[in-house]
């Protein structure tokens, strides 16, 4: 499933320093990175079960 999604910008030094600097920043900005890019990466495994899967459909000629 593809969605619609948004993208923000941010100066990575900048951030890199307030988190180094707060830990409790720091800490969320982990989580919420390691969220998203575990569900971005189970995303790909399905997409790439149900392509290329030991039940994954024939492509049509």
């Amino acid at each position: 499933m593809i969605r619609a999604g948004q993208a923000v910008e941010f100066d990575a030094a900048a951030v890199r320093s307030l988190c180094e600097a707060d830990a409790n920043l720091g800490r969320a900005v982990y989580k919420y990175v390691a969220e998203t890019v575990v569900e971005r990466l189970h995303g790909t495994r399905e997409r790439l079960l149900q392509l290329y899967g030991p039940w994954a459909e024939a492509p049509e000629a």
